[in-house]
């Protein structure tokens, strides 16, 4: 595997965290280094050199992450909504086609998204309970540790590098098309 070069402006404990610091809002700041390169003092100049654009991003993901907080006095509704439009794909009429996880029920899937957002770590905060920012918590929570997978490092790896990661940015977008 490559090493992965990215912004982070912040201490990674969760992975919450974690996708702030690689840029979950859609900036693409990483830089790859196949595993056979050097790293050398010269390379990590110029990483630095293209990791420069930190302080727009921060700017601009805390802009994004105040809007998300801010959005509150949702309801159960207005998450299954969340959840289902996540979730589900749909056709050009908008009917419902598929969910993204098809190992479990949309409902079932929804049921646990809901409780996460009720319920889960960090739930009852001020800037989760009841709000926008809370939903996109509830999807990172769900796909970090409810997901079928053969082993929790192929969870991880998801959650990080694949569709989990795509998963969570859909929400991410979808919170910020909510609050707008």
């Amino acid at each position: 595997m490559s090493t992965i070069a990215d912004l982070s402006f912040i201490r990674v404990v969760c992975d919450n965290t974690l996708q702030a610091a690689v840029g979950l809002n859609g900036a693409n700041a990483a830089i790859r280094i196949p595993h056979i390169t050097k790293i050398t003092p010269a390379r990590m100049q110029e990483i630095k050199g293209k990791l420069g654009i930190l302080d727009d991003w921060i700017g601009n993901w805390e802009t994004d992450v105040n809007k998300l907080a801010d959005t509150g006095g949702l309801d159960t509704t207005d998450a299954v909504n969340f959840f289902v439009e996540v979730y589900g794909k749909r056709d050009d009429d908008g009917k419902l086609l598929e969910i993204q996880d098809q190992a479990k029920s949309l409902e079932a899937i929804v049921n646990k998204l809901v409780a996460y957002w009720k319920n889960g770590p960090g739930s009852s905060l001020v800037s989760a309970n009841g709000t926008a920012w809370g939903l996109v918590n509830a999807v990172t929570g769900y796909v970090d540790h409810e997901t079928r997978a053969r082993s929790d490092e192929s969870r991880f790896n998801s959650g990080q590098y694949g569709a989990g990661k795509r998963l969570k940015a859909k929400a991410f977008e979808e919170g910020l098309r909510l609050a707008a």
